[in-house]
């Protein structure tokens, strides 16, 4: 397909065991999307060295605690080397944590986003929220680019940003079901 220029991919799982690499080029993709799937970024890193000239890039996923999948240094190192045309990358990430993991390391995963690269060269508002009752991360760019979005009200939601928190009208355009989680 020469002329496919935007590719929706839909339920897609990065971690596969399958060792073999991408081996077609898709050099002619501007637009890519990842629409609910595993996402480790290693894996990813091979699927998105076939499509350097991708200007739009959207991944929306879960993943593992415990590789770098969401980490703003790595994502920026791979954009940097990879996706010299990116101009927009849109983000969602959910991540399940273990149940006495720390506020603290939530500072410490969005430190990696608050670079000016993610502010500067992206233009890149990213929140991080922690749902404790939940053991849940949300990790997403603003505006929200899910279309379902479930809203926690918990007394130990923690919400961080590389800027400012407060989400406004502009930031839930997309968002097409509003889902609230009440607490006691």
């Amino acid at each position: 397909c020469l002329c496919l220029r935007t590719l929706v991919l839909k339920q897609v799982n990065t971690d596969d065991s399958d060792e073999n690499p991408v081996s077609s080029s898709f050099g002619q993709l501007t637009s890519l999307t990842f629409d609910e799937g595993h996402i480790e970024i290693g894996r990813m890193a091979q699927c998105l060295s076939c499509t350097p000239a991708l200007t739009y890039l959207k991944i929306i996923g879960d993943g593992n605690l415990f590789n770098s999948s969401f980490d703003g240094y790595q994502w920026e190192r791979l954009i940097r080397t990879r996706l010299l045309q990116l101009e927009t990358f849109e983000f969602f990430f959910v991540i399940l944590t273990y149940s006495n993991y720390r506020s603290r390391n939530i500072e410490l995963l969005m430190k990696s986003f608050d670079t000016p690269f993610w502010l500067e060269k992206m233009h890149c508002s990213i929140t991080c929220d922690y749902i404790a009752n939940s053991r849940k991360i949300m990790l997403y760019t603003r505006p929200i680019c899910k279309t379902h979005f479930v809203y926690h009200i918990d007394p130990k939601h923690l919400s961080v940003s590389n800027g400012d928190v407060n989400i406004d009208q502009n930031d839930r355009d997309c968002v097409q079901q509003l889902e609230l989680q009440l607490t006691k």
